[in-house]
């Protein structure tokens, strides 16, 4: 099920981030402790296995960027355990700052934005460096989805078969390789290159096959008209798909379309994503893959770090709630000190200890200016003899100040952040000082309880119809199931959401057929449709109490499958922005989940009705 767009990605995260950020402070915990004791390798097995953890539920949801640092994450524990890494100091670092940044990232993308892994690649690649590994580059962040992409069909009838024709143009595109890799008249080059990409795109019968011809066309009519620089690295990619020619005239399209590499066609798209947006071809593939989403320009990238520079609030609070223990500590160990008649050396190497971990903490924090005074008191006090530690008082209140001083910084930064989360995280916070009608604030609650509801009976439905695939022959179940939908399907009308209620309405018709467990239990891709269709509506209804504007988009694989449910074709509604539609005193009087026949959208006789119906 691939539906990658910003509203499924904060879904997708609401989901795991509680989970995540969990199994998170326990890898930092950990991290911590490795750090002072030095020592401790099972320490280290233990990140390794929350990091590992955290890939794994990542990679279930989907979120390429989070999952990426994560990975890269365990190989740098690795290494420490294994002793590859010659920088150690450095290696803990960046596992600290990659932990923080972990719950930064979600938190980005959570707030609406984009999963966009290139926005991590300085921390991905300082963790690379330490390990003496290759440095990444951004095609290699790139993620494009390569299914469930519409690419035009243009075929057209040949009087020879495809794989004759095919031989019969190849040496065109040949004729423009050679001029590509020799620099010469690159615009004729490429055109002769485009032409053939065409024909052969016009010859193809299989959605994968057209792909490769659509998505190279792109690339040679870019380089074309100077959209598109000509490099080592694109004419080798265009000599893989001179090969991909040549497998197409061996095998014929059938074969040859179960053989074509993805990792080909997503080089072949990140050239276009990064070519200049002109050129008919090059707009329609870009539209697409949504390239101008997956690589956004270098000024976009900056403003996307900066708008996830430090660490998310919640995490920040926990660190700095840390950070003032420790500079308690140190200051009692500083009064102690100072206080007492023997003043050993030991004492003061226990302060300079404590005070390099509050450097480092405030580096964490990117608080760069307090941590180098705290370091300067460091170097300071381990200069001192220990006869200059008999008299060093000077040295100690000069301590005292400097920490007073970062605890100052460190709290302006925190309650900073804090007022600056996402505005959907911080209207509670200053409710009192928005001018916002009292009518919407009311609205708003009772749309999200009735949301709420709603989702509570989809998964007693889901739960009941587990238990009819279990014991078809139990009746009462079954009707619980309709009994389920008729609520959900009566909230969903009552807020105007017509086409979630379009889908579960074609889940309810399906269900009427006698047959219908038995097809479920031994057609999967019925199964998968079925599953499909209210996994949709779940995520959908998720995202609207996250954010009250209409995440239309995630709609649309639910209709496509209630489409398969049904055997017809279903469309999703012109209308949008359905929840600003419905007036206070109409949610108010209504109780979403009563049993009141009349808050279903279709009565048992209205889908016997609906059974034989075509929709829409």
């Amino acid at each position: 099920m691939k539906m990658r767009n910003s509203a499924l990605e904060k879904v997708a995260v609401k989901k795991v981030k509680h989970e995540i950020d969990t199994i998170i402070d326990v890898a930092r915990a950990k991290l911590e402790e490795y750090v002072e004791d030095g020592s401790e390798a099972s320490l280290l097995a233990e990140v390794s296995t929350a990091l590992i953890q955290v890939e794994r539920t990542l990679q279930l949801v989907q979120i390429n960027g989070a999952a990426v640092l994560a990975r890269e994450m365990c190989e740098v524990v690795d290494g420490l355990v294994n002793g590859s890494i010659q920088q150690q100091d450095k290696a803990q670092e960046c596992l600290s700052r990659g932990i923080l940044q972990m719950s930064d990232y979600l938190e980005y993308v959570q707030a609406g934005n984009k999963d966009l892994p290139v926005v991590l690649l300085p921390l991905l690649n300082d963790l690379r460096g330490v390990r003496d590994e290759p440095l990444l580059s951004e095609h290699i962040l790139f993620f494009p989805d390569l299914d469930d992409i519409d690419v035009p069909n243009v075929s057209v009838k040949l009087g020879m078969p495809a794989q004759e024709y095919a031989k019969k143009i190849r040496y065109g595109f040949q004729i423009g390789l050679v001029g590509i890799i020799q620099n010469k008249e690159i615009d004729i080059a490429a055109t002769k290159m485009c032409k053939v990409a065409i024909r052969l795109h016009q010859c193809s019968t299989t959605a994968a096959s057209r792909r490769l011809w659509w998505v190279t066309s792109a690339i040679a009519q870019a380089v074309a008209i100077e959209a598109l620089p000509t490099s080592m690295g694109l004419a080798s990619l265009l000599g893989q798909v001179d090969r991909q020619i040549k497998k197409f005239i061996e095998l014929g399209e059938a074969n040859f379309a179960t053989e074509i590499p993805s990792g080909l066609i997503k080089n072949l798209l990140y050239y276009v994503g990064i070519a200049d947006e002109r050129g008919r071809i090059v707009s329609k593939v870009k539209q697409a893959y949504s390239l101008n989403e997956l690589i956004p320009d270098e000024m976009d990238i900056d403003q996307m770090r900066e708008g996830m520079a430090g660490p998310n609030s919640d995490v920040l609070e926990a660190v700095s709630k840390a950070l003032h223990e420790d500079i308690e500590t140190v200051k009692d160990s500083i009064e102690m000190y100072v206080h007492s008649k023997n003043r050993s050396p030991e004492s003061v190497a226990e302060v300079s200890k404590e005070l390099q971990k509050i450097a480092d903490t405030l580096s964490m924090l990117g608080l760069d200016e307090p941590r180098e005074d705290v370091l300067r008191e460091v170097t300071a006090l381990n200069g001192l003899s220990s006869e200059e530690l008999e008299h060093a008082d000077s040295n100690f209140i000069a301590i005292a100040e400097t920490l007073i001083k970062a605890e100052n910084i460190v709290d302006n930064f925190v309650n900073y952040r804090v007022l600056n989360k996402p505005a959907v995280q911080v209207v509670d916070a200053v409710d009192d000082s928005l001018d916002v009608p009292s009518d919407a604030g009311q609205l708003r609650k009772i749309q999200v309880q009735t949301i709420s509801e709603a989702l509570s009976e989809l998964e007693e439905a889901k739960n009941a119809f587990s238990q009819v695939l279990t014991s078809p022959e139990d009746e009462d179940q079954y009707e619980k199931v309709q009994d389920y939908f008729r609520k959900v399907i009566g909230a969903l009308s009552i807020l105007n959401l017509d086409d979630a209620a379009k889908i579960l309405e074609c889940v309810q018709v399906f269900l009427l057929d006698d047959n219908a467990t038995q097809e479920l239990s031994s057609n999967s891709d019925k199964l998968d449709a079925f599953a499909d269709s209210i996994t949709s509506v779940e995520c959908y209804l998720e995202a609207l109490i996250v954010d009250d504007s209409d995440p239309k988009d995630i709609l649309e694989y639910g209709i496509k499958n209630a489409s398969k449910l049904v055997g017809s074709e279903i469309e999703l509604s012109s209308s949008s922005g359905p929840l600003q539609t419905v007036e206070v005193e109409e949610l108010a009087s209504v109780d979403p989940v009563a049993d009141d026949d009349s808050l279903a959208l279709l009565s048992s006789t209205d889908l016997e009705l609906k059974k034989n119906q075509k929709y829409p």
